[in-house]
């Protein structure tokens, strides 16, 4: 089977299996749906078309890994911060609660 550079498209579709129509309509799925786009180099046979898949989906996934990585990160800047800020708050509210009764006994 041979995909055509003009057409991308078997030049002898009328001549090719169920499973190479199978494998064909899913290169062109997987392509579409991660916008890849056809370029100008694309697979020639079913193998072709597999190896390009598999290529497309790893850096889809190593990617979406990185910017995960990338969020966590920006997320977890100010987080020491924000702990301290609670702990200093959580102080301040217990010496409020210990001077005022303290106060009270007093009086």
């Amino acid at each position: 089977m041979y995909v055509s550079a003009q057409k991308k498209w078997p030049k002898n579709a009328a001549n090719i299996t169920l499973y190479q129509h199978y494998a064909i309509s899913i290169y062109f799925a997987v392509v579409t749906m991660t916008t890849t786009g056809y370029g100008d180099i694309s697979g020639h046979e079913s193998f072709g078309f597999l190896v390009i898949i598999v290529t497309i989906i790893f850096g889809v996934l190593v990617f979406a890994y990185a910017v995960s990585l990338l969020t966590a990160t920006l997320v977890n800047v100010d987080a020491p911060k924000y702990c301290h800020i609670a702990k200093f708050s959580s102080v301040f509210f217990s010496l409020s609660l210990s001077l005022s009764l303290s106060l009270c006994l007093f009086v």
